[in-house]
């Protein structure tokens, strides 16, 4: 999941040839569909309901395990999304947070659960392996999966977790659909109906990824009208009572080539990592060997340098984010390691939308930003 506090160019209008950018929302990309015989996801080898956002999959699972499994406190990695925290205190459970973060992904926490408590763990960026301390949790606790980071990792296709979900809208150019599954095939929440809000939030999502498509290809589209559409559809996707999928969102979803999508994304982050090996004053965070990561995830040494590098990237068309800021914490439990991960780090999308050659000027950039 992600709420990052997100960079954009408020710069004048560019010419169709200075138009080249990277990172920021996802825009409508023209693929070939999946092809026959393609690996299934995940969801797609047993029962699935489908939610609209991912605080929609959080909150029903939430709701039902309360109802239907008696759950009344919920576990949360202390190095997450603000606003996912959020969503899960407002179902009425009891949280609290369990020292979690991508730079000690091994680290084992120490629990105090009980019968009553479900546990969340979250694949942070795509980089691990599934955490060995998690076969340790008692039989009698629930585990909830969120791999929207990377919803076809070895972790998510092995998963013996009570419930597991992903919001696809983080890694593929859709504007909502967050699939809920039960690894251990128990039954899932009813698939909630699609709002009204909802569908208009969707369609100006779908409506603003299109635009975005056609002002990068050079058509007559601005920049404020396609970020008009984005930001008003942004601001309500995931608001107002738990919904469902839209029809366009859920057609994009069933021919959308996956898994060629993510094998993409690998290339261009073993590509980034080819050309910043040798970088000093910038870490690009590794990954396990069978991993594929979310986003080119930098690090830099302390939170000056941060910043000016990402005024840097935003001057050259480079709109990365920050996964995420915990200094407003809603619960008592950020470590001193979540604020300082916090305020070194910047997130650069890889994905299907870019190629090496993308790769190779954005490595420029960041080498350029690193220069006092």
């Amino acid at each position: 999941m992600e709420t990052p506090i997100d960079s954009h160019d408020d710069r004048p209008e560019a010419s169709f040839a200075d138009r080249w950018e990277l990172g920021s929302e996802l825009h409508q990309v023209d693929l070939v569909p999946r092809a026959p015989g393609s690996p299934r996801s995940p969801w797609e080898q047993g029962a699935v309901t489908w939610a609209g956002a991912g605080r929609d999959g959080i909150r029903l699972l939430l709701h039902y395990g309360a109802r239907s499994r008696g759950w009344e406190r919920c576990w949360l990695p202390s190095y997450l999304c603000q606003e996912v925290v959020s969503a899960a205190r407002s179902t009425g459970l009891r949280c609290a947070l369990y020292p979690w973060n991508p730079l000690e992904p091994t680290r084992v926490p120490r629990l105090d659960l009980g019968a009553s408590d479900v546990l969340m763990a979250v694949h942070q960026f795509g980089l691990s392996d599934r955490p060995e301390w998690l076969d340790a949790i008692p039989a009698t606790v629930d585990v909830i999966e969120d791999h929207t980071h990377d919803p076809w990792s070895a972790w998510a296709r092995a998963s013996t977790a009570t419930y597991a979900f992903a919001s696809l809208r983080k890694t593929l150019p859709v504007a909502e659909g967050t699939p809920i599954w039960s690894p251990r095939g128990l039954p899932l929440p009813p698939e909630p109906a699609l709002t009204e809000v909802r569908a208009r939030a969707a369609a100006l999502k779908h409506e603003g990824m299109a635009g975005k498509a056609s002002y990068l290809a050079g058509g007559s589209v601005t920049k404020d009208e396609f970020r008009a559409s984005l930001s008003a559809g942004e601001s309500e996707i995931a608001s107002g009572e738990i919904s469902g999928i839209s029809a366009l969102s859920r057609d994009v979803l069933r021919e959308f080539p996956t898994w060629s999508w993510r094998a993409t994304r690998l290339r261009n982050a073993q590509r980034l990592r080819e050309r910043l090996r040798d970088v000093e004053g910038v870490e690009l965070l590794e990954w396990a060997a069978d991993a594929t990561p979310f986003s080119a995830i930098l690090v830099l040494p302390r939170r000056e340098e941060r910043d000016r590098l990402r005024a840097h990237l935003i001057a050259s068309h480079v709109y990365p984010a920050i996964l995420w800021p915990v200094a407003e914490a809603e619960l008592e439990g950020i470590t001193e390691l979540d604020l300082s991960l916090a305020d070194r780090l910047l997130s650069i999308h890889c994905d299907g939308r870019y190629n090496e050659a993308d790769m190779d000027r954005l490595a420029e950039v960041i080498v350029a930003g690193l220069v006092p």
